[in-house]
């Protein structure tokens, strides 16, 4: 049979009173590889006794004629996640079963090959879509690995589900700062869009850690091709938000027909309706903006009062959806980055510091060279130096933006104006009021629909607790 699987499915119920097992009878499931290639398997859906939202982390097992000793359902009892087993497929399979599962909201967490399947497939399946760890039970070809470092392990022929699982137990803590480290590939090549990012692998003041290619930032659309588009589509991200003027999606381009052709919907939430907000134009309109860091400030507050309404539409999908999504500007980094920014430091609780130095990255991304400094500075009627200002991103000019936020939003005094704030002494401590502020009395969510977006964008940073699973 068929069983498809919805991108908002909710976990299984689990009550305690009942005696029921740790995993439920196996689903057969049917993925459609390609037109007219299917491929088989099984998928355990583990039934947590506390924690609902490790439901969705996935263990791909690609089991071998033999090597693990046990069933699929005793890696099911052991692992700490619900397990997809798939008999020996070929390389375009794997790639197009991963895909697949990430793309209905499964977080694929790591592989298990065991008994003779190829370390060759399973290497060039992880270099497209990284995995925070690979399991190989009895398999006597060297891996071929990806780019980045890999947690990888060989088990010897009949390993038993429970050495597999006192191996994850021991290292992960070791493996969650490597995933962070290493293996979040941050910055998505995306043919015909720049600055496409996820806000992935930040640590947060509550203990927790941002999840990878969950939220997306990127500049404008306009110019995605095909292959582009192919290419967020193996990351699972069905929705885009455009945050951009009436004028500048007329001017740019939006790629929505290319979107639609392919299931990606286009949401158009725009900060400002009719005022063209790019750099060039903010530059115009706003002679503090192009002067340096503090006109920064003053712009980017005012941003992310305007955002509301587009906030909350993205909270209502990470409500009612929970599917990645991208949202984006014309250049990626003053209404996208701060929209990204309100996330991190009140949704997420990342430290602001931290927020800062995300938004300054667009400007290592987004390289200006000098032919088109001096051509934007004569189209505009700038200055080449105010050019290059409008397209900086320097971390200061955001860190002025939350010392007038906290001004404004709590009514507290600041640092001197043109000076950066110390995060942890003047905008940090205050982020759960900030939360309640923003998030509730502008964006209109209640404290529980909070709590469930900061639980989409983030989650624990281990899954051990005192030497065992949390389970």
């Amino acid at each position: 049979m068929v069983w498809e699987i919805p991108g908002d499915d909710a976990p299984p119920v689990w009550n305690p009173s009942e005696h029921v097992p740790s995993y439920s009878s196996p689903n057969a499931l049917t993925v459609t590889i390609s037109p007219g290639v299917e491929r088989t398997g099984n998928l355990w859906l583990k039934r947590f006794a506390s924690d609902h939202s490790n439901f969705r982390k996935l263990v791909l097992a690609i089991v071998g004629e033999s090597g693990l000793k046990g069933s699929v359902g005793d890696l099911a009892d052991a692992l700490p996640y619900s397990v997809y087993a798939l008999e020996s497929v070929q390389s375009e399979d794997l790639l197009g079963t991963i895909h697949f599962l990430r793309s209905k909201g499964w977080e694929v967490q790591g592989i298990i090959a065991t008994g003779g399947v190829s370390n060759c497939l399973v290497g060039k399946a992880i270099k497209e879509h990284p995995v925070r760890f690979l399991a190989t039970v009895g398999s006597n070809t060297p891996l071929k690995a990806p780019s980045t470092p890999l947690f990888h392990h060989a088990f010897p022929r009949t390993s038993s589900p429970k050495e597999l699982s006192d191996w994850l137990l021991e290292n992960e803590h070791s493996m969650t700062a490597w995933w962070t480290q290493y293996g979040t590939g941050r910055v998505l090549d995306v043919e015909g869009v720049q600055n496409f990012r996820h806000v992935g692998g930040y640590p947060t003041r509550e203990g927790r850690v941002t999840r990878v290619g969950r939220l997306w930032r990127s500049g404008h659309p306009g110019g995605i091709t095909e292959s582009g588009v192919q290419t967020v589509l193996k990351h699972g991200i069905r929705t885009v938000f455009d945050l951009r003027s009436v004028g500048e999606c007329a001017k740019y381009g939006t790629g929505e027909d290319l979107f639609a052709k392919h299931g990606i919907k286009r949401v158009y939430a725009p900060a400002y309706l009719d005022d063209d907000y790019s750099p060039m134009a903010m530059g115009m309109r706003f002679s503090l903006y192009s002067s340096g860091t503090e006109g920064f400030g003053y712009v980017y507050s005012q941003v992310a009062m305007k955002i509301v309404s587009a906030v909350r539409a993205m909270c209502d999908h990470i409500l009612n959806n929970g599917t990645p999504f991208v949202l984006h500007c014309t250049a990626g980094k003053d209404r996208a980055g701060m929209t990204a920014a309100v996330f991190l430091a009140w949704a997420a609780g990342v430290d602001v510091d931290v927020v800062a130095r995300d938004y300054g990255a667009s400007q290592d991304i987004r390289k200006l060279s000098e032919e088109d400094r001096q051509r934007l500075a004569k189209e505009h009627d700038l200055t080449p130096d105010q050019v290059t200002n409008l397209n900086s991103t320097d971390p200061k000019g955001m860190h002025l933006a939350f010392t007038r936020l906290r001004r404004s939003l709590l009514g507290r005094h600041s640092t001197p104006s043109g000076e950066a704030p110390d995060p942890l002494e003047t905008v940090e401590p205050d982020f759960l009021q900030f939360r309640k502020k923003y998030f509730q009395e502008l964006v209109g969510l209640s404290s529980e629909q909070v709590l469930q977006v900061r639980d989409w964008l983030t989650e624990e940073r281990s899954l051990v607790r005192d030497g065992h699973w949390k389970l």
